[in-house]
């Protein structure tokens, strides 16, 4: 655990009338984190750790010290050096540039950086007029029922042969609770794949 965060947590702890579980959530909301940075017992003991050597760094420790808190900073700078300019990577170039095992940088990303992979979701444009052609679609078809059964419904997805982004296999990893990118690319060429499905 980064010290920055041991000192915020350590902070909203006090702030908190002594409540981990209220720590944990101010934290959550002050760096816009979807997933709890720890859990209640390590904020526990963080906290005793400050009452009682008035540190918030690790004592000395016999044996050998961790590899993954040894390794973090060099997945820390693949990570970096791999993004591309909408800050995205994946486990397997940030493994391929810094030397780590794929198991064991896929290990830190998640429990040292606190980092989560989001799965793309492609959502179609909106414009003004869409609105009213909705609502016109949606009545016609509660006055008119039985035409849901010549509906031919399908399911489709384009893959596109420019190197954008293919939905089916690239995650985002983003410490945000949130990350977005917005895209148009009207003229690239892509293959239409289109399943039919019609249940009538």
């Amino acid at each position: 655990m980064e010290m920055n965060m041991r000192r915020d947590l350590v902070k909203y702890y006090y702030a908190n009338n002594n409540s981990a579980t209220a720590a944990i959530r101010t934290y959550k909301r002050m760096n816009n984190l979807i997933h709890d940075p720890c859990n209640r017992s390590a904020v526990l003991k963080l906290v005793k750790k400050f009452e009682n050597n008035y540190t918030l760094f690790d004592l000395q420790r016999c044996g050998r010290p961790s590899q993954a808190e040894m390794r973090a900073d060099e997945v820390a700078t693949a990570v970096a050096s791999t993004s591309n300019e909408h800050g995205m990577t994946s486990v397997r170039a940030v493994a391929a540039a810094s030397g780590i095992p794929r198991s064991s940088v896929h290990r830190i990303m998640k429990n040292q950086l606190y980092l989560y992979p989001y799965k793309i979701q492609m959502l179609q444009q909106l414009h003004p007029s869409d609105k009213q052609q909705r609502l016109e679609f949606v009545k016609w078809i509660s006055n008119n029922p039985d035409k849901l059964a010549t509906i031919l419904w399908s399911d489709e997805a384009y893959l596109h042969l420019d190197g954008d982004i293919s939905r089916y296999h690239c995650r985002i990893w983003s410490s945000i609770a949130k990350p977005m990118r917005y895209a148009n690319t009207p003229n690239a060429y892509r293959i239409y794949a289109f399943h039919p499905d019609n249940k009538r």
